[in-house]
């Protein structure tokens, strides 16, 4: 388990979740998702950078505790503060 100082607001981690999935959808219905990023010659694309936020945001989610959850978890022992 991965152990984080600072607690994330689980309605406004989920809040921006749904708007990147609106944004992905956006972007593949005005077909620019295959365009570079930026106009410098990258291959990297409009939607390779929503994926990986998309991905992010997902792993944050499933990676987030309440800070309830957090306290059971140092109580039981299943957090090492090393």
């Amino acid at each position: 388990m991965k152990y984080i100082m600072k607690y994330i607001n689980k309605n406004d981690l989920s809040s921006a979740l749904f708007d990147a999935y609106d944004v992905k959808d956006r972007v593949r219905a005005y077909g620019i998702k295959d365009k570079p990023k930026d106009a410098d010659g990258s291959d990297i694309t409009v939607g390779d950078c929503i994926d990986n936020i998309v991905n992010f945001l997902e792993q944050l989610e499933n990676d987030a505790i309440t800070p309830a959850e957090e306290f059971a978890n140092i109580i039981n022992g299943k957090v090492n503060f090393k």
